[in-house]
């Protein structure tokens, strides 16, 4: 039954970004349905040497729809597609099964075709309705919540982790949730969400206050993560108004009931500046309790597998520095590198972008790893080359 709902959400959804993406009817219409999303063609290449050379190319759709049903309630729905084919899905006797998850409440997930050589996944990462009151939002449904605020480690965001190196993810994951923003005054909030889940051990539950302080946002947060109490902090700021200056922290303690009765302190704070000429920098620091994590140095290299708010980085002292900025006008360049000092694990991802039109880019983007594991070496490669259009 639940697989018929989803097909007919599936058909629904096309359905509607069809007949409103067309010009009249988006006039005619807007005031009920906005409609929006984009179609990305990449090609990817993997690699350790010249010898073992594995391309994996696919199409990346993505539809977003909001429905206004009156001017306080919102309906919101998302859907993802992706349809992969080439060598790494013929290497890959599983790529269909390791690419169809859903680790929300409800699973709406589903693989429409699971060949030996192509694969087709399609998962609604957004459906909710949204209620906006006087002083009160409320959101029931999947949706993104985002408590995190540096760049590349967010211990603050317990409710749906997200992975830095995932860049072909740009809305990031949901969770299945009730979220509850209350406004007392314009310059504080008071932030209620809770994740419920299948199994009793993996809920999660928290409360967040967020303020105003001598130009400086803050936020405090305490509540229940999976099998640990979890209380957190965070700010964002500016030094002489120029230098950013961010930072977040969640300690996690086992409940009572639990075996591992380790506490786990994760960290993180970043400096950015923007440049005149529209050049960014950014350096962080990350420290987590915890030593070498071997889930997070897996999921670090496939971005399939969820990364944890208790492990962001498989070290226990992690650098990041990224710096971008327009070469001219239409082309942009980008460097971002990861460093660990467990195994002095080293990620770097080189990009450059040109804008063809309004709607229209290409990028071409590059992923290495490097550590010390019985001897320095490099563990892997990517290229990826990327067309987007955007409508």
């Amino acid at each position: 039954m639940f697989n018929k709902i989803k097909y007919t959400l599936l058909l629904l959804l096309a359905f509607v970004s069809h007949v409103f993406g067309q010009t009249e009817s988006t006039k005619k219409w807007s005031k009920y349905v906005a409609v929006n999303g984009y179609l990305k063609n990449m090609q990817t290449v993997s690699f350790t040497n010249a010898d073992n050379l594995v391309g994996l190319h696919f199409l990346h759709n993505r539809f977003n729809a909001k429905l206004f049903l009156t001017k306080s309630i919102t309906v919101n729905a998302s859907m993802r597609n992706r349809l992969f084919y080439g060598e790494g899905v013929k290497n890959n006797p599983f790529f269909g099964k390791q690419t169809d998850v859903d680790n929300g409440l409800v699973d709406m997930s589903f693989l429409p075709v699971n060949e030996k050589a192509l694969v087709m996944h399609t998962i609604f990462d957004r459906a909710n309705v949204n209620f906006s009151l006087k002083k009160m939002d409320i959101t029931l449904g999947r949706q993104r919540i985002n408590w995190g605020i540096n760049v590349a480690w967010n211990p603050n965001d317990i409710f749906n982790t997200y992975n830095f190196i995932n860049f072909d993810y740009e809305e990031r994951p949901g969770s299945d949730a009730v979220y509850i923003e209350y406004y007392p005054t314009g310059m504080s909030s008071m932030n209620f969400a809770v994740k419920p889940a299948k199994n009793d051990s993996s809920w999660v539950a928290a409360l967040m206050y967020k303020f105003n302080k001598n130009l400086y946002d803050f936020q405090v947060l305490g509540g229940v993560y999976n099998q640990d109490f979890v209380l957190g902090g965070g700010w964002a700021g500016s030094i002489k108004n120029a230098i950013g200056f961010k930072g977040e922290a969640s300690w996690f303690l086992p409940q009572q009931n639990t075996l591992d009765t380790t506490t786990v302190l994760v960290s993180s704070a970043s400096f950015d500046y923007s440049f005149e000429n529209s050049m960014y920098v950014n350096f962080s620091v990350y420290y987590n309790t915890q030593d070498f994590n071997q889930a997070s140095l897996l999921a670090l290299q496939n971005t399939s597998l969820q990364l944890t708010a208790k492990n962001l980085f498989p070290s226990q002292w992690a650098f990041f520095a990224q710096t971008s900025g327009n070469i001219t006008p239409l082309l942009n360049g980008s460097i971002a590198l990861m460093y660990g000092t467990n195994s002095n694990l080293l990620f770097a991802m080189p990009s450059i972008t040109y804008s063809i039109s309004n709607n229209w880019d290409i990028m071409l983007l590059g992923q290495s790893y490097f550590g010390d594991f019985s001897g320095y070496k490099n563990l892997g490669n990517s290229i990826f080359l990327r067309l987007k259009w955007s409508f």
